[in-house]
Protein backbone atom coordinates (compact mmCIF):
# COMPACT_ATOMS: atom_id res chain seq x y z
CA UNK A 1 0.00 0.00 0.00
CA UNK A 2 3.12 2.22 -0.17
CA UNK A 3 2.97 2.64 -3.66
CA UNK A 4 -0.70 4.59 -3.29
CA UNK A 5 0.88 8.09 -1.78
CA UNK A 6 3.48 8.03 -4.83
CA UNK A 7 0.74 7.89 -7.41
CA UNK A 8 -1.38 9.88 -5.84
CA UNK A 9 1.12 12.75 -6.30
CA UNK A 10 2.12 11.53 -9.68
CA UNK A 11 -1.30 12.03 -10.46
CA UNK A 12 -1.70 15.87 -9.01
CA UNK A 13 1.46 16.66 -11.15
CA UNK A 14 0.41 15.39 -13.99
CA UNK A 15 -2.70 17.13 -13.97
CA UNK A 16 -2.41 20.26 -15.84
CA UNK A 17 -1.14 18.10 -18.90
CA UNK A 18 -4.44 16.20 -18.78
CA UNK A 19 -6.87 19.25 -17.92
CA UNK A 20 -9.10 20.10 -21.19
CA UNK A 21 -9.12 23.21 -23.04
CA UNK A 22 -12.22 25.09 -22.46
CA UNK A 23 -13.15 28.52 -23.93
CA UNK A 24 -15.02 31.32 -23.35
CA UNK A 25 -16.53 34.84 -23.98
CA UNK A 26 -18.34 37.23 -21.75
CA UNK A 27 -20.09 40.46 -22.70
CA UNK A 28 -20.57 43.10 -20.20
CA UNK A 29 -24.28 43.98 -21.89
CA UNK A 30 -26.46 43.19 -24.54
CA UNK A 31 -27.22 46.82 -25.43
CA UNK A 32 -25.24 49.86 -25.62
CA UNK A 33 -25.25 53.41 -27.07
CA UNK A 34 -23.36 54.22 -30.55
CA UNK A 35 -20.13 55.54 -29.67
CA UNK A 36 -20.14 53.61 -25.93
CA UNK A 37 -17.92 50.73 -25.67
CA UNK A 38 -19.12 47.33 -24.43
CA UNK A 39 -16.13 45.02 -22.52
CA UNK A 40 -15.57 41.23 -23.76
CA UNK A 41 -14.24 38.81 -21.57
CA UNK A 42 -12.23 35.69 -23.43
CA UNK A 43 -11.58 33.40 -20.84
CA UNK A 44 -8.85 30.74 -21.78
CA UNK A 45 -8.94 27.58 -19.26
CA UNK A 46 -6.78 24.11 -19.31
CA UNK A 47 -3.80 25.96 -21.32
CA UNK A 48 -0.36 27.70 -20.09
CA UNK A 49 0.40 29.37 -23.16
CA UNK A 50 -0.03 31.59 -25.88
CA UNK A 51 -2.94 31.77 -27.86
CA UNK A 52 -4.38 33.04 -31.16
CA UNK A 53 -7.51 35.23 -31.22
CA UNK A 54 -9.06 35.86 -34.73
CA UNK A 55 -10.76 38.84 -34.14
CA UNK A 56 -14.04 39.55 -36.05
CA UNK A 57 -14.21 42.67 -38.58
CA UNK A 58 -18.13 43.16 -39.27
CA UNK A 59 -18.68 46.67 -40.63
CA UNK A 60 -19.26 49.87 -38.08
CA UNK A 61 -18.12 47.53 -35.19
CA UNK A 62 -14.52 48.48 -33.89
CA UNK A 63 -12.94 45.17 -31.96
CA UNK A 64 -9.74 46.02 -30.02
CA UNK A 65 -8.07 44.39 -27.48
CA UNK A 66 -6.89 46.06 -24.02
CA UNK A 67 -4.17 45.57 -22.40
CA UNK A 68 -2.07 42.25 -22.18
CA UNK A 69 -3.46 39.01 -21.16
CA UNK A 70 -4.37 38.26 -17.41
CA UNK A 71 -3.71 35.21 -15.03
CA UNK A 72 -6.80 35.14 -12.51
CA UNK A 73 -8.84 32.49 -10.46
CA UNK A 74 -12.38 33.20 -10.26
CA UNK A 75 -15.40 31.52 -8.07
CA UNK A 76 -19.35 32.43 -9.10
CA UNK A 77 -22.61 30.75 -7.84
CA UNK A 78 -25.63 31.05 -10.41
CA UNK A 79 -28.56 29.74 -9.14
CA UNK A 80 -27.34 27.79 -6.22
CA UNK A 81 -24.66 26.56 -8.75
CA UNK A 82 -21.35 27.30 -7.71
CA UNK A 83 -18.70 26.87 -10.74
CA UNK A 84 -14.66 27.37 -10.34
CA UNK A 85 -12.24 29.56 -13.41
CA UNK A 86 -8.46 29.28 -13.58
CA UNK A 87 -6.48 30.37 -16.57
CA UNK A 88 -6.17 33.60 -18.86
CA UNK A 89 -8.40 36.33 -19.30
CA UNK A 90 -8.11 38.55 -22.53
CA UNK A 91 -9.77 41.69 -22.28
CA UNK A 92 -11.70 43.48 -25.09
CA UNK A 93 -13.57 46.77 -26.33
CA UNK A 94 -16.35 46.40 -29.02
CA UNK A 95 -17.67 49.80 -30.15
CA UNK A 96 -20.23 50.48 -32.91
CA UNK A 97 -20.50 53.66 -34.97
CA UNK A 98 -23.82 52.85 -35.81
CA UNK A 99 -27.21 51.60 -34.05
CA UNK A 100 -28.07 48.44 -35.07
CA UNK A 101 -28.13 44.53 -34.19
CA UNK A 102 -24.94 43.36 -34.38
CA UNK A 103 -24.30 39.61 -34.57
CA UNK A 104 -20.59 38.90 -34.20
CA UNK A 105 -20.96 34.88 -33.77
CA UNK A 106 -18.70 32.84 -32.33
CA UNK A 107 -14.66 34.09 -32.06
CA UNK A 108 -12.19 31.27 -33.21
CA UNK A 109 -8.99 30.43 -30.61
CA UNK A 110 -6.15 28.62 -31.86
CA UNK A 111 -4.76 27.05 -29.53
CA UNK A 112 -1.68 24.18 -30.10
CA UNK A 113 -2.97 23.57 -33.79
CA UNK A 114 -6.19 23.07 -32.57
CA UNK A 115 -9.48 25.62 -33.12
CA UNK A 116 -11.75 26.42 -30.54
CA UNK A 117 -15.19 28.15 -31.08
CA UNK A 118 -16.91 30.51 -28.05
CA UNK A 119 -20.60 30.69 -27.92
CA UNK A 120 -22.49 32.99 -30.21
CA UNK A 121 -21.62 36.79 -29.36
CA UNK A 122 -24.25 39.53 -29.95
CA UNK A 123 -25.74 42.31 -28.76
CA UNK A 124 -27.70 45.84 -30.09
CA UNK A 125 -26.46 49.69 -30.55
CA UNK A 126 -29.32 52.61 -30.29
CA UNK A 127 -29.07 56.19 -30.52
CA UNK A 128 -31.96 57.80 -29.19
CA UNK A 129 -30.15 60.97 -28.26
CA UNK A 130 -29.08 61.56 -31.93
CA UNK A 131 -30.17 64.76 -32.93
CA UNK A 132 -32.29 64.42 -35.93
CA UNK A 133 -31.99 67.93 -37.14
CA UNK A 134 -29.14 70.45 -37.37
CA UNK A 135 -25.57 68.55 -37.00
CA UNK A 136 -23.82 70.42 -33.94
CA UNK A 137 -20.35 68.13 -34.44
CA UNK A 138 -18.39 67.43 -36.91
CA UNK A 139 -14.94 65.21 -36.94
CA UNK A 140 -13.05 65.15 -40.35
CA UNK A 141 -9.60 63.43 -40.23
CA UNK A 142 -7.44 63.94 -43.62
CA UNK A 143 -3.69 63.18 -45.33
CA UNK A 144 -2.08 65.46 -46.70
CA UNK A 145 -0.79 62.88 -49.61
CA UNK A 146 -2.42 59.99 -50.75
CA UNK A 147 1.26 58.59 -51.51
CA UNK A 148 4.60 59.14 -50.19
CA UNK A 149 8.25 57.96 -50.07
CA UNK A 150 9.57 55.76 -47.79
CA UNK A 151 11.16 58.04 -44.84
CA UNK A 152 9.05 61.23 -46.84
CA UNK A 153 7.14 62.93 -44.49
CA UNK A 154 3.65 62.10 -44.22
CA UNK A 155 1.00 64.52 -42.28
CA UNK A 156 -2.63 63.58 -40.61
CA UNK A 157 -4.93 66.30 -39.72
CA UNK A 158 -7.72 65.82 -37.12
CA UNK A 159 -10.63 68.28 -36.95
CA UNK A 160 -13.16 68.65 -34.13
CA UNK A 161 -15.89 71.31 -35.10
CA UNK A 162 -18.41 72.23 -32.28
CA UNK A 163 -21.66 74.09 -32.42
CA UNK A 164 -22.54 74.17 -28.71
CA UNK A 165 -20.90 74.45 -25.45
CA UNK A 166 -19.54 71.10 -24.57
CA UNK A 167 -20.03 69.44 -21.29
CA UNK A 168 -17.91 65.90 -21.22
CA UNK A 169 -16.28 64.34 -24.21
CA UNK A 170 -14.04 61.37 -25.20
CA UNK A 171 -11.95 61.87 -28.33
CA UNK A 172 -10.12 59.07 -29.72
CA UNK A 173 -7.43 58.36 -32.59
CA UNK A 174 -6.45 54.76 -33.03
CA UNK A 175 -3.10 56.58 -34.83
CA UNK A 176 -1.63 57.70 -31.55
CA UNK A 177 -1.76 54.13 -29.59
CA UNK A 178 -0.52 52.97 -33.13
CA UNK A 179 2.73 50.03 -32.52
CA UNK A 180 5.72 51.32 -34.78
CA UNK A 181 4.48 54.59 -36.22
CA UNK A 182 6.78 57.77 -34.55
CA UNK A 183 4.13 60.19 -34.31
CA UNK A 184 5.19 63.87 -33.81
CA UNK A 185 3.32 67.36 -33.53
CA UNK A 186 3.10 69.46 -36.57
CA UNK A 187 4.89 72.49 -35.12
CA UNK A 188 1.82 75.36 -34.37
CA UNK A 189 2.03 78.84 -36.11
CA UNK A 190 3.48 81.61 -34.11
CA UNK A 191 0.39 82.75 -31.96
CA UNK A 192 -1.74 80.51 -32.15
CA UNK A 193 -4.14 79.96 -29.93
CA UNK A 194 -3.97 76.16 -28.09
CA UNK A 195 -5.96 74.65 -25.55
CA UNK A 196 -5.16 71.40 -24.44
CA UNK A 197 -7.72 68.24 -24.82
CA UNK A 198 -7.54 64.18 -23.60
CA UNK A 199 -6.67 62.33 -26.85
CA UNK A 200 -7.38 58.57 -25.23
CA UNK A 201 -4.82 58.57 -22.65
CA UNK A 202 -2.37 61.42 -24.02
CA UNK A 203 -2.96 65.46 -23.36
CA UNK A 204 -2.62 67.27 -26.67
CA UNK A 205 -2.70 70.75 -27.11
CA UNK A 206 -5.15 71.84 -30.09
CA UNK A 207 -5.31 74.68 -31.94
CA UNK A 208 -8.61 76.75 -31.50
CA UNK A 209 -10.33 79.15 -34.08
CA UNK A 210 -14.04 80.00 -34.82
CA UNK A 211 -16.10 80.18 -38.33
CA UNK A 212 -18.68 81.72 -38.70
CA UNK A 213 -21.26 80.14 -41.42
CA UNK A 214 -24.54 82.38 -41.88
CA UNK A 215 -26.02 82.53 -38.74
CA UNK A 216 -24.21 79.78 -37.08
CA UNK A 217 -20.95 80.43 -35.05
CA UNK A 218 -18.04 77.18 -35.13
CA UNK A 219 -15.79 76.31 -32.79
CA UNK A 220 -12.90 74.82 -34.70
CA UNK A 221 -9.94 72.27 -32.83
CA UNK A 222 -7.17 71.38 -35.19
CA UNK A 223 -4.15 69.53 -34.64
CA UNK A 224 -1.90 67.89 -37.02
CA UNK A 225 0.55 64.92 -36.89
CA UNK A 226 3.34 63.63 -38.96
CA UNK A 227 5.31 60.76 -39.23
CA UNK A 228 7.63 59.00 -41.98
CA UNK A 229 6.97 55.30 -43.13
CA UNK A 230 9.75 52.87 -42.87
CA UNK A 231 8.44 50.14 -45.57
CA UNK A 232 6.83 50.29 -48.66
CA UNK A 233 2.94 49.53 -48.72
CA UNK A 234 -0.32 50.70 -47.91
CA UNK A 235 -0.44 51.86 -44.17
CA UNK A 236 -4.52 51.59 -43.33
CA UNK A 237 -5.65 54.55 -40.87
CA UNK A 238 -8.45 53.56 -38.64
CA UNK A 239 -11.51 56.21 -37.97
CA UNK A 240 -11.20 58.54 -35.32
CA UNK A 241 -14.57 59.09 -33.20
CA UNK A 242 -15.95 61.48 -30.60
CA UNK A 243 -18.51 61.09 -28.03
CA UNK A 244 -19.81 64.35 -26.20
CA UNK A 245 -22.62 65.51 -24.41
CA UNK A 246 -23.46 69.32 -25.25
CA UNK A 247 -25.45 72.09 -23.27
CA UNK A 248 -28.81 72.35 -24.12
CA UNK A 249 -29.93 75.00 -21.43
CA UNK A 250 -30.12 74.63 -17.94
CA UNK A 251 -32.93 73.77 -15.55
CA UNK A 252 -33.19 75.44 -12.07
CA UNK A 253 -33.23 72.57 -8.95
CA UNK A 254 -33.07 72.57 -5.08
CA UNK A 255 -30.87 70.67 -3.44
CA UNK A 256 -31.19 69.23 0.14
CA UNK A 257 -30.29 72.09 2.21
CA UNK A 258 -33.07 74.22 -0.44
CA UNK A 259 -30.50 75.68 -2.65
CA UNK A 260 -31.29 77.34 -5.76
CA UNK A 261 -28.84 74.91 -8.34
CA UNK A 262 -28.52 75.99 -11.98
CA UNK A 263 -27.90 72.41 -13.68
CA UNK A 264 -27.25 72.04 -17.46
CA UNK A 265 -29.83 70.08 -19.50
CA UNK A 266 -27.14 67.81 -21.63
CA UNK A 267 -27.82 65.98 -24.94
CA UNK A 268 -25.11 63.14 -26.27
CA UNK A 269 -23.69 63.24 -29.72
CA UNK A 270 -21.71 61.16 -31.41
CA UNK A 271 -19.35 61.26 -34.19
CA UNK A 272 -16.64 59.00 -36.24
CA UNK A 273 -14.45 60.05 -39.63
CA UNK A 274 -13.66 57.89 -42.28
CA UNK A 275 -10.77 54.92 -42.60
CA UNK A 276 -7.44 56.33 -44.49
CA UNK A 277 -5.28 54.37 -46.74
CA UNK A 278 -1.69 55.49 -47.40
CA UNK A 279 0.76 54.30 -50.03
CA UNK A 280 4.31 54.23 -49.36
CA UNK A 281 6.83 53.53 -52.39
CA UNK A 282 10.09 53.30 -52.60
CA UNK A 283 12.91 55.89 -53.45
CA UNK A 284 14.28 55.31 -57.38
CA UNK A 285 17.21 53.73 -57.45
CA UNK A 286 18.23 56.06 -60.99
CA UNK A 287 20.65 59.28 -60.01
CA UNK A 288 20.97 57.94 -56.44
CA UNK A 289 24.43 59.55 -55.41
CA UNK A 290 26.72 57.36 -53.50
CA UNK A 291 27.29 59.98 -50.80
CA UNK A 292 23.14 59.56 -50.50
CA UNK A 293 22.26 58.81 -46.66
CA UNK A 294 18.45 59.04 -46.62
CA UNK A 295 17.89 62.55 -46.03
CA UNK A 296 14.69 63.14 -48.11
CA UNK A 297 12.10 66.27 -48.14
CA UNK A 298 14.44 69.59 -49.01
CA UNK A 299 17.19 71.02 -46.92
CA UNK A 300 19.53 73.77 -46.77
CA UNK A 301 22.79 73.42 -46.22
CA UNK A 302 25.17 76.60 -43.88
CA UNK A 303 28.68 77.14 -42.47
CA UNK A 304 29.93 79.42 -40.32
CA UNK A 305 33.56 79.95 -38.99
CA UNK A 306 35.29 81.68 -35.81
CA UNK A 307 38.04 83.30 -37.29
CA UNK A 308 38.71 85.25 -41.00
CA UNK A 309 42.53 85.81 -40.37
CA UNK A 310 44.79 82.95 -38.55
CA UNK A 311 48.49 81.43 -39.05
CA UNK A 312 49.26 78.35 -39.59
CA UNK A 313 48.12 75.60 -37.52
CA UNK A 314 45.96 78.00 -35.31
CA UNK A 315 42.48 76.21 -34.49
CA UNK A 316 39.28 77.40 -36.15
CA UNK A 317 36.02 76.22 -35.06
CA UNK A 318 33.26 75.44 -37.77
CA UNK A 319 29.73 75.22 -37.10
CA UNK A 320 27.68 73.52 -39.64
CA UNK A 321 23.59 73.73 -39.45
CA UNK A 322 21.17 71.45 -41.54
CA UNK A 323 17.70 72.66 -41.30
CA UNK A 324 14.63 72.25 -44.33
CA UNK A 325 11.37 70.27 -44.61
CA UNK A 326 11.65 66.84 -43.37
CA UNK A 327 12.84 63.88 -41.17
CA UNK A 328 16.15 65.46 -38.93
CA UNK A 329 16.38 62.20 -36.78
CA UNK A 330 19.48 60.22 -37.67
CA UNK A 331 20.55 62.51 -40.60
CA UNK A 332 24.47 61.77 -40.78
CA UNK A 333 26.82 65.73 -41.54
CA UNK A 334 28.30 65.53 -45.19
CA UNK A 335 32.05 64.92 -45.30
CA UNK A 336 34.89 66.36 -44.49
CA UNK A 337 37.11 65.13 -47.52
CA UNK A 338 37.24 67.92 -49.27
CA UNK A 339 39.04 69.89 -46.43
CA UNK A 340 41.76 67.07 -45.57
CA UNK A 341 44.23 68.60 -47.77
CA UNK A 342 45.07 71.85 -46.41
CA UNK A 343 43.44 71.82 -43.35
CA UNK A 344 44.24 69.11 -39.83
CA UNK A 345 40.37 68.09 -39.49
CA UNK A 346 38.82 67.34 -36.46
CA UNK A 347 35.51 64.51 -36.64
CA UNK A 348 31.99 66.18 -36.55
CA UNK A 349 30.98 66.62 -32.90
CA UNK A 350 27.63 65.36 -32.04
CA UNK A 351 24.15 66.84 -33.66
CA UNK A 352 22.24 69.45 -31.81
CA UNK A 353 18.69 70.18 -32.75
CA UNK A 354 18.16 73.74 -32.38
CA UNK A 355 15.02 75.47 -33.86
CA UNK A 356 14.32 72.42 -36.35
CA UNK A 357 17.90 72.49 -37.63
CA UNK A 358 20.66 69.97 -36.85
CA UNK A 359 23.98 71.64 -35.88
CA UNK A 360 26.82 70.01 -35.71
CA UNK A 361 30.49 71.24 -34.63
CA UNK A 362 34.43 70.95 -35.36
CA UNK A 363 38.04 72.48 -35.41
CA UNK A 364 40.25 72.78 -38.48
CA UNK A 365 43.95 73.97 -38.99
CA UNK A 366 45.44 75.02 -41.81
CA UNK A 367 48.53 73.33 -43.03
CA UNK A 368 50.13 76.29 -44.85
CA UNK A 369 49.74 80.27 -45.43
CA UNK A 370 48.38 81.88 -48.63
CA UNK A 371 45.13 80.08 -48.38
CA UNK A 372 42.03 82.46 -49.19
CA UNK A 373 38.95 79.98 -48.23
CA UNK A 374 37.36 77.49 -46.34
CA UNK A 375 35.87 75.04 -49.09
CA UNK A 376 32.21 74.61 -49.67
CA UNK A 377 30.96 71.19 -48.69
CA UNK A 378 27.65 69.47 -50.48
CA UNK A 379 25.12 67.20 -48.68
CA UNK A 380 22.91 64.84 -50.96
CA UNK A 381 18.77 64.45 -50.79
CA UNK A 382 16.07 63.05 -52.29
CA UNK A 383 13.72 65.80 -53.27
CA UNK A 384 9.58 64.28 -53.30
CA UNK A 385 8.19 67.24 -54.81
CA UNK A 386 10.80 67.09 -57.61
CA UNK A 387 11.33 63.08 -57.67
CA UNK A 388 14.96 63.47 -57.93
CA UNK A 389 17.73 63.84 -56.10
CA UNK A 390 19.64 66.98 -55.47
CA UNK A 391 22.34 68.81 -53.36
CA UNK A 392 22.18 71.35 -50.59
CA UNK A 393 25.55 73.54 -50.87
CA UNK A 394 27.60 75.78 -48.29
CA UNK A 395 29.02 79.21 -49.66
CA UNK A 396 33.30 79.24 -49.43
CA UNK A 397 33.99 80.90 -46.33
CA UNK A 398 36.72 83.41 -46.95
CA UNK A 399 40.72 82.90 -45.48
CA UNK A 400 43.51 84.86 -44.95
CA UNK A 401 46.58 82.22 -43.65
CA UNK A 402 49.71 83.90 -42.44
CA UNK A 403 52.76 82.47 -41.82
CA UNK A 404 53.42 81.36 -38.47
CA UNK A 405 54.90 83.19 -35.65
CA UNK A 406 57.94 81.74 -33.42
CA UNK A 407 59.11 83.84 -30.32
CA UNK A 408 62.88 83.89 -30.18
CA UNK A 409 63.83 83.41 -25.98
CA UNK A 410 67.13 84.43 -26.88
CA UNK A 411 66.46 87.94 -26.68
CA UNK A 412 64.77 87.50 -23.09
CA UNK A 413 66.60 88.91 -20.46
CA UNK A 414 66.01 88.35 -16.47
CA UNK A 415 64.46 91.18 -14.82
CA UNK A 416 66.44 93.53 -13.20
CA UNK A 417 65.94 94.54 -9.43
CA UNK A 418 65.46 98.37 -8.96
CA UNK A 419 67.99 99.35 -6.08
CA UNK A 420 65.84 100.35 -3.21
CA UNK A 421 65.43 104.30 -2.88
CA UNK A 422 67.44 105.88 -0.08
CA UNK A 423 65.21 107.11 3.11
CA UNK A 424 65.06 111.10 3.35
CA UNK A 425 64.95 112.34 7.21
CA UNK A 426 61.68 113.82 8.46
CA UNK A 427 61.31 117.31 9.43
CA UNK A 428 64.03 118.87 7.49
CA UNK A 429 65.97 119.27 4.11
CA UNK A 430 69.05 117.48 3.20
CA UNK A 431 69.61 116.12 5.97
CA UNK A 432 68.61 119.22 8.60
CA UNK A 433 66.19 118.11 10.80
CA UNK A 434 64.22 119.93 13.09
CA UNK A 435 66.13 120.51 16.81
CA UNK A 436 63.16 122.24 18.53
CA UNK A 437 59.64 121.09 19.73
CA UNK A 438 57.80 118.14 19.45
CA UNK A 439 56.82 117.76 16.08
CA UNK A 440 54.88 114.85 13.89
CA UNK A 441 57.85 112.78 13.38
CA UNK A 442 58.21 112.22 16.55
CA UNK A 443 54.73 111.81 17.21
CA UNK A 444 54.84 109.38 14.46
CA UNK A 445 57.94 107.81 16.10
CA UNK A 446 56.36 107.30 19.84
CA UNK A 447 52.73 106.87 18.62
CA UNK A 448 53.50 103.86 15.79
CA UNK A 449 55.67 101.95 18.16
CA UNK A 450 53.95 99.22 19.84
CA UNK A 451 52.09 98.94 16.39
CA UNK A 452 54.88 97.53 14.73
CA UNK A 453 56.45 95.72 17.36
CA UNK A 454 52.80 93.99 17.58
CA UNK A 455 53.31 93.28 13.71
CA UNK A 456 57.02 92.43 13.94
CA UNK A 457 55.74 89.72 16.52
CA UNK A 458 52.78 88.27 13.81
CA UNK A 459 55.36 88.11 11.56
CA UNK A 460 57.88 86.08 13.82
CA UNK A 461 55.18 83.39 14.55
CA UNK A 462 54.18 83.10 10.85
CA UNK A 463 58.16 82.81 9.71
CA UNK A 464 58.91 79.82 12.52
CA UNK A 465 55.65 77.81 11.59
CA UNK A 466 56.38 77.55 7.50
CA UNK A 467 57.55 74.73 6.54
CA UNK A 468 61.47 74.84 5.05
CA UNK A 469 61.83 75.94 1.64
CA UNK A 470 63.23 73.60 -1.11
CA UNK A 471 66.43 74.53 -2.62
CA UNK A 472 66.04 76.35 -5.42
CA UNK A 473 66.30 74.89 -8.84
CA UNK A 474 69.07 75.41 -11.29
CA UNK A 475 68.15 78.40 -13.35
CA UNK A 476 70.30 78.01 -15.73
CA UNK A 477 69.65 73.95 -16.90
CA UNK A 478 65.94 75.27 -16.45
CA UNK A 479 66.86 78.05 -19.17
CA UNK A 480 68.53 75.25 -21.63
CA UNK A 481 65.42 73.11 -21.29
CA UNK A 482 63.29 76.07 -21.90
CA UNK A 483 65.35 76.88 -25.11
CA UNK A 484 65.21 73.19 -26.11
CA UNK A 485 61.10 73.05 -25.72
CA UNK A 486 61.36 76.05 -28.20
CA UNK A 487 62.67 74.05 -30.64
CA UNK A 488 59.09 71.77 -30.40
CA UNK A 489 57.03 74.98 -31.03
CA UNK A 490 55.10 72.54 -33.84
CA UNK A 491 54.61 69.78 -32.11
CA UNK A 492 52.77 71.33 -29.30
CA UNK A 493 52.31 67.96 -27.20
CA UNK A 494 55.95 67.10 -26.67
CA UNK A 495 56.64 70.94 -25.84
CA UNK A 496 53.85 70.66 -23.24
CA UNK A 497 55.36 68.11 -21.71
CA UNK A 498 58.84 69.27 -21.34
CA UNK A 499 57.35 72.24 -19.75
CA UNK A 500 55.72 70.03 -17.46
CA UNK A 501 58.94 68.55 -16.24
CA UNK A 502 60.31 72.26 -15.74
CA UNK A 503 57.71 73.27 -13.75
CA UNK A 504 58.13 69.98 -11.55
CA UNK A 505 61.37 70.21 -11.16
CA UNK A 506 61.68 73.81 -10.33
CA UNK A 507 58.34 73.80 -8.17
CA UNK A 508 56.49 76.58 -9.62
CA UNK A 509 53.26 75.52 -8.49
CA UNK A 510 51.92 78.88 -10.33
CA UNK A 511 53.09 77.59 -13.73
CA UNK A 512 51.08 73.88 -13.01
CA UNK A 513 48.20 75.70 -12.07
CA UNK A 514 48.67 77.01 -15.82
CA UNK A 515 48.93 74.18 -17.25
CA UNK A 516 46.03 72.40 -15.88
CA UNK A 517 44.10 75.52 -16.62
CA UNK A 518 44.73 74.70 -20.51
CA UNK A 519 43.15 71.08 -19.34
CA UNK A 520 46.92 69.24 -20.44
CA UNK A 521 48.45 66.52 -19.07
CA UNK A 522 51.01 64.02 -20.35
CA UNK A 523 49.80 61.74 -23.25
CA UNK A 524 46.99 63.28 -23.80
CA UNK A 525 45.89 65.23 -27.07
CA UNK A 526 48.14 68.10 -28.58
CA UNK A 527 46.98 72.13 -27.93
CA UNK A 528 47.62 74.86 -29.72
CA UNK A 529 51.07 76.98 -28.15
CA UNK A 530 50.68 80.58 -27.27
CA UNK A 531 53.07 83.22 -27.52
CA UNK A 532 51.05 84.59 -24.30
CA UNK A 533 52.85 80.99 -22.98
CA UNK A 534 56.71 81.83 -23.75
CA UNK A 535 55.97 85.23 -22.50
CA UNK A 536 54.29 84.45 -18.91
CA UNK A 537 57.05 81.40 -18.39
CA UNK A 538 59.95 83.18 -19.46
CA UNK A 539 58.59 86.27 -17.15
CA UNK A 540 58.32 83.66 -13.98
CA UNK A 541 61.71 82.74 -14.86
CA UNK A 542 63.26 86.24 -14.79
CA UNK A 543 61.61 87.06 -11.51
CA UNK A 544 62.70 83.79 -9.81
CA UNK A 545 66.42 84.20 -11.14
CA UNK A 546 66.86 88.04 -10.04
CA UNK A 547 64.75 87.24 -6.60
CA UNK A 548 67.64 84.72 -6.31
CA UNK A 549 70.44 86.76 -7.06
CA UNK A 550 69.35 89.57 -4.55
CA UNK A 551 71.15 89.37 -1.42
Amino acid sequence: MRFIPFFLLFIFLAAPAWAVVRVSAELSGQRTLVGEPLQLQLKVSGHQGEVEIAQPKLANLEFRQIGSPSRSTQISTINGQTTRFEGLIYNFALLAYRPGNYDIGPIRVKIGGEIYLTGEISFIATDPDQNQGKEVVKLTLALNKSQVYVGEEARVILSWKLLEDVEKYDLYLPLVNEKGVDLKLVPAEPGANQVNLNLGRFKVPFIQESEQQGADSWTILRRGFMFYPKEEGVIHIEPARVTTMTVQGYTNQRDFFGRNLRTPKLKRHFARTQALNLKVIPLPLEGRPPEFSGAIGQYQLSLASQFAQVEVNDPIEVTLRLSGQGALKGLVPPSLTPWKENFKVEDWSLPEEIDRALVFHTKIRPRQAGQSEIPPLAYPYFDPEKKAYRWAKTNPIPLEVGQEKRLDLSSLKPHQVSPEKTMQPMGGRDGEGSATGFGWADLALFGLAPLLCLLAWLLHLYQSNRPETLPGPDWEALARNLQEAQEKVNQSEEFYALLWGIMEDGGLEEARSRLEDRRFTPGEPSREVKEEDWQWFSRQLSIRSAKRAAP
